[in-house]
């Protein structure tokens, strides 16, 4: 399986906090399946003030010494971008890591606030999207609106937005209300990728071995792989083909 969402790079936001919590959750994620992983540390200006001239050099250091245990995975530099105008104004100046591509867009996984959809979020999306990056909304069956009302994401979803269901949320670890969001989500066929969000090794487990076994009895084999093998794998072969902005030019002897 591959991990497009987690906070594993240590000591930059929530998640990991030293490198040995950073190391132990690389096994953890092994040990569950997982070969592929996109670190997405937090963007938020003002609370985690990340760019990517901050973190590329950390995550080398870090995938450096994830190699140098013997572990193996395949880990990749992305970022979850919280929506506020310095996100945009980061996106400008190249400074936002994407965690792939789709459909010759680059792909940018957007937080939206949790307590609901701004006012501001789909004329966002569409700026977005006019500068050749498509948004995959982070975890939108944690966010009070979507639970509230599932059909508050279709105006995102007509835009073309990707959508990121949590791994633990499909199987009912973030409460009820989140479970039957996450699960009108994938009845009505809008679930992207599915990924761990996983920030520690206690209440923020990977949790995609359960979610795939779990996928696979009640959606079948084809959706259980399309959201944690096939879509992911797609978003990493078209990062590799596709990005060609700073990023990809700092990275290109390592893809």
């Amino acid at each position: 399986m591959i991990d497009v969402h987690c906070h594993y790079l240590p000591a930059v936001d929530d998640g990991a906090q030293d490198l040995q919590s950073a190391l132990r959750l690389i096994r953890l994620a092994r040990a569950d399946g997982v070969r592929k992983l996109v670190l997405t540390p937090h963007v938020h200006a003002g609370r985690w003030d990340n760019s990517l001239g901050f973190l590329l050099p950390r995550f080398d250091a870090f995938r450096n010494l994830v190699a140098s245990k013997n572990i193996d995975v395949e880990l990749y530099l992305g970022a979850e971008v919280h929506l506020l105008p310095e996100s945009l104004r980061l996106l400008n100046e190249g400074q936002i890591p994407f965690i792939g591509g789709w459909d010759g867009m680059k792909v940018m996984l957007l937080e939206l606030p949790g307590g609901g959809i701004p006012p501001n979020a789909l004329a966002a999306v569409r700026y977005l999207v006019g500068q050749g990056v498509l948004p995959m909304v982070a975890h939108p069956e944690r966010n009070k609106t979507v639970m509230a009302d599932v059909s508050s994401l279709e105006p995102f979803v007509e835009e073309g937005c990707l959508l990121q269901l949590t791994a633990a949320s499909v199987i009912g670890e973030f409460g009820s209300r989140v479970y039957r969001t996450a699960q009108a989500i994938l009845k009505k066929g809008w679930a992207g990728v599915v990924a761990s969000d996983a920030h520690n090794a206690s209440h923020r487990r990977t949790r995609m071995k359960a979610a795939f076994r779990f996928l696979r009895k009640h959606y079948g084999e084809t959706v259980a792989e399309r959201l944690l093998v096939s879509s992911p794998e797609r978003l990493l072969n078209e990062r590799q083909t596709l990005c060609m902005d700073t990023m990809a030019r700092l990275e290109a002897v390592r893809w």
